[in-house]
């Protein structure tokens, strides 16, 4: 499916960024940590949406309706998990 493939294309870009510090890479990865799997290690606080850019919100949005677009393709969304996992330990 194009939208969870741009999804993912997006957030592979983005979640790198942790290293810099980067407040959307951080939010997003631990909400995307947090969506996939209810993972409650991964605390989101949503007034932080109010700090990101626009194009970062509209990630997130696409995010919360991965699933609801007819995304069957687990495997993917499993690797971007480990991957945000990945980066989020890297960044502590």
């Amino acid at each position: 499916m194009a939208n969870q493939k741009e999804f993912i294309v997006e957030m592979m870009k983005i979640v790198p960024e942790l290293k810099n510090n980067h407040r959307a890479a951080l939010f997003l990865a631990k909400s995307y940590c947090n969506y996939y799997r209810g993972d409650k290690s991964y605390m989101v606080d949503l007034s932080q949406m109010d700090l990101i850019d626009n194009e970062y919100k509209e990630l997130f949005f696409k995010m919360m309706l991965i699933r609801h677009q007819g995304c069957r393709n687990d495997n993917e969304l499993y690797e971007l998990e480990q991957f945000c996992k990945y980066h989020l330990e890297l960044s502590s």
